[in-house]
């Protein structure tokens, strides 16, 4: 479910729209059992984001073999939101004369997408007979209409992606105070064995010490205090003897 919100997310971000950008869309048609495959409209013919415009649609091409009155369009402007097929004729041999697309924006894109039908115009049947098969379908006028509401799965992957985005930070917040107590735990423990060690390895001489002489521990060595030099003698062997006293 992560992956999909992000891959969503990635996928919005890709196709976000500012106001006034030209919106991408694509167009297709069928006839005869035959369906030709999606191509891009022209930029004169296509919409600005959150404009209201009517442009002319040209240029599509048709199935080989079939009349533009035996034909139907489609429009499509993201993926998964498209308009339905709209017959060039409809029942009463009259043309599609405009197209009234009713496009829905979240802010950033398409999300939905109304195509109606408008026919007027000359009759086919009046005219004597069906027009000559061509390569493109009749030029038709689209109008557009905008209107804004936020989509449901936007909710959704907005909803998840803070939810994301929650998880990360309190993962790297717990991350950073533990390396921080790890970090002071370690100074601390360094601080009290250094003092321990000196102890240790004096108690290990003393062992030593005592191993080496018996079983009973040594004893430390006293030493008499010398009677200080005088100053005017470097050593005691410029001193003058002592002479004993005669009672």
């Amino acid at each position: 479910m992560m992956r999909l919100a992000v891959a969503a997310l990635a996928w919005r971000a890709a196709a976000a729209y500012d106001y006034g950008d030209r919106v991408r869309v694509r167009a297709k048609s069928r006839g005869g059992g035959v369906e030709t495959e999606w191509i891009d409209v022209v930029s004169p013919s296509a919409p600005n984001f959150r404009e209201a415009s009517a442009p002319l649609l040209r240029g599509v091409p048709l199935p080989p073999g079939v009349g533009g009155a035996a034909s139907e369009l489609r429009l499509a402007f993201a993926p998964g939101v498209a308009g339905a097929w709209l017959p060039f004729r409809d029942g009463n041999g009259r043309r599609l004369s405009r197209v009234d697309v009713a496009l829905t924006h979240d802010g950033a894109a398409v999300v939905a997408a109304a195509a109606t039908g408008a026919y007027g115009g000359d009759d086919f049947a009046k005219r004597g007979g069906e027009p000559e098969p061509s390569r493109f379908a009749p030029a038709v006028r689209v109008a557009y209409a905008w209107t804004w509401r936020a989509a449901a799965d936007d909710y959704l992957a907005r909803t998840l992606a803070l939810l994301f985005a929650a998880a990360l930070c309190a993962c790297l917040a717990c991350v950073t105070v533990r390396d921080s107590d790890y970090d002071e735990t370690q100074d601390y423990e360094t601080a009290r064995d250094a003092p321990v060690e000196a102890s240790s390895s004096g108690d290990e001489s003393s062992d030593g010490a005592s191993s080496d002489g018996g079983s009973a521990p040594a004893h430390p060595t006293l030493h008499r205090r010398q009677a200080p030099k005088h100053a005017a003698y470097d050593s005691d062997d410029d001193r003058p003897p002592v002479r004993a006293r005669v009672h």
